[in-house]
């Protein structure tokens, strides 16, 4: 990434947002997705030698890819197509890295 700390910034900004805008349930659902990812995290840690855990922030990427996915199915958002056909092209890139392994 070119600017980590710009990036971050932005998603962390995102993020504030939907957690600004969630319900209390959307809020428990949300806190139940971090405290699983911190887990995650805290496993993959443990399976590398490095103290910097085995997971980066761009890792999440694949699961606001699939996120964002989701919602798009929904088939009710302005220009679902055009961001439906932009999410193929991101997962056919990544598909040609489907059998590589991080550890």
């Amino acid at each position: 990434m070119s600017d980590e700390a710009c990036h971050l910034s932005e998603a962390l900004i995102f993020t504030a947002n939907v957690v600004a805008q969630a319900s209390p349930k959307e809020r428990a659902t949300i806190y139940s997705a971090y405290d699983e990812g911190n887990q995650l995290i805290a496993e993959l840690a443990s399976e590398v030698t490095s103290p910097r855990p085995g997971i980066k922030a761009i890792a999440c990427a694949g699961w606001m890819l699939a996120a964002i996915s989701a919602r798009v199915d929904e088939q009710d958002l302005r220009n679902w197509g055009e961001l439906k056909a932009a999410i193929d092209g991101v997962v056919k890139v990544l598909g040609r890295y489907r059998d590589t392994r991080l550890h």
